[in-house]
């Protein structure tokens, strides 16, 4: 049985990878794909891959620690899977919600309770969300130029998502404790 549950997987895994993939690309012509496959500096790309991997890597030795503060012994690899999962999940579902549901079941399905899960993924989020707000902080505060060529409308933009991001930050602590 725990082998058609694997084909299975493999299968609906394949079939999303195909949709997300059709509907990327449907409509496009292979001549513009290809040109805009050719257009892109081979360093770039690399540099991409090499940070979307440091980024998905750097995830799961936070939840590495963060299961193993809870008591769960998890592998780096295994750790690498529950977030490559919310990475690829965040990806293909609108507003990006459907990467920490994904984390939280692949956790439950290898014994680590649906709480423990939750809680990982609450740290997680507060703490990427900390250093987002710091990096902006600190750019707005080092770097005032950026923002000149951005008018009033789109500094007001930045300056409202900035407020409710720290007001949603500061709920997610006071949830927390």
């Amino acid at each position: 049985m725990k082998h058609w549950k694997t084909i299975l997987g493999a299968g609906l895994m394949a079939a999303l990878m195909g949709w997300t993939g059709y509907t990327l690309f449907h409509g496009q012509s292979a001549a513009a794909i290809w040109k805009a496959l050719t257009s892109v500096h081979p360093l770039a790309l690399l540099a991409g891959l090499g940070l979307m991997a440091a980024f998905v890597t750097c995830e799961a030795v936070c939840t590495r620690k963060i299961l193993g503060a809870l008591g769960h012994r998890v592998s780096l690899r295994q750790a690498v899977g529950y977030s490559a999962a919310g990475f690829y999940f965040s990806s293909i579902t609108p507003s990006s919600s459907g990467g920490q549901p994904a984390q939280v079941l692949g956790m439950r399905r290898q014994g680590i309770p649906t709480a423990h899960g939750t809680l990982d993924m609450l740290l997680v989020t507060i703490c990427y969300q900390t250093a987002t707000l710091l990096f902006a902080g600190l750019s707005w505060l080092l770097l005032p130029h950026i923002t000149d060529h951005l008018g009033q409308t789109l500094t007001l933009l930045l300056l409202g998502g900035g407020t409710i991001t720290l007001a949603l930050t500061a709920g997610m602590v006071v949830l927390l404790l």
